[in-house]
């Protein structure tokens, strides 16, 4: 396991999330919100099923956001002209004796 997976929260090693980094408060949030608006949602008279589909339907969720970041994040690289880079050899030699 590598030093960065290791500082990231629980929550976004489980979904192995690589390309949108949720801070440790909207992992909290993801998590631990998403089963406290389930609970509300029992407790005003839904199905219990809520308390298990609504956290995993978040989750389900930020995992896209990642897959879709990622596949976005791949057709920026390759729509992106490549730059062009001015090496030494290109310059001059009364410009490559200043240089000295």
């Amino acid at each position: 396991m590598s030093d960065d997976g290791a500082k990231q929260p629980v929550y976004s090693r489980i979904l192995a999330l690589h390309h949108i980094r949720p801070g440790s408060v909207a992992c909290f949030m993801f998590l631990e919100g998403s089963l406290a608006v389930a609970g509300l949602l029992v407790l005003a008279g839904f199905n219990i099923w809520a308390l298990l589909v609504l956290p995993i339907a978040v989750a389900m969720a930020v995992k896209l956001n990642d897959v879709v970041a990622g596949a976005m994040a791949r057709a920026n690289e390759a729509a992106s002209p490549p730059r062009e880079v001015e090496l030494p050899a290109n310059r001059s030699r009364r410009d490559r004796n200043r240089g000295r």
